[in-house]
């Protein structure tokens, strides 16, 4: 995963998982995943060319994390609380990532992945804000056999 990095210090980032890399830039180890999501502010670069790392604002773990797996954020998705902690993403963040990473979301997916137990509500949320978001029935057998109906939301396009 080569791509280009034009982060630098002061930007805002999402943190991604880089954990399936072979090449990642110091070492991802166990305790990074827990920040997966998180966002924070870069404040220092090191390294050179596609191999760079940085560190993050406090209460990011203190790790070093390769630039290739940061995400730049809008300015207007990190609202501080009062007392200037980032906030932890949303549970409508968490179901927009994992609907474009894995294609549509189940209210058991959503339970089981994301903790998210009224899936229909922050998808009715979702709507209200503009995001278009489709729905499908979708049939699967339950523990005796039989077919049963569930909901299945996924994106229809980008937010208006």
């Amino acid at each position: 995963m080569e791509k280009k990095v034009e982060l630098k210090v002061g930007d805002k980032v999402r943190i991604l998982d880089g954990s399936k890399e072979d090449n990642y830039y110091g070492e991802w180890v166990d305790g990074m995943s827990d920040f997966v999501g998180m966002v924070g502010t870069i404040t220092e670069i090191f390294g050179s060319g596609t191999r760079r790392g940085c560190f993050l604002s406090k209460g990011c773990g203190g790790y070093n994390y390769d630039l290739r797996y940061l995400q730049k954020v809008e300015e207007k998705v990190e609202e501080k609380a009062e007392s200037g902690v980032d906030h932890k993403p949303t549970q409508n963040t968490r179901i927009l990532d994992y609907m474009q990473e894995f294609g549509g979301i189940t209210q058991l997916e959503a339970l089981r992945d994301l903790g998210v137990m009224r899936l229909a509500s922050r998808i009715s949320d979702m709507r209200r804000l503009g995001y278009d978001i489709e729905s499908e029935t979708v049939p699967v057998k339950n523990r005796w056999g039989e077919t049963c109906y569930i909901k299945k939301y996924k994106l229809g396009g980008d937010k208006e």
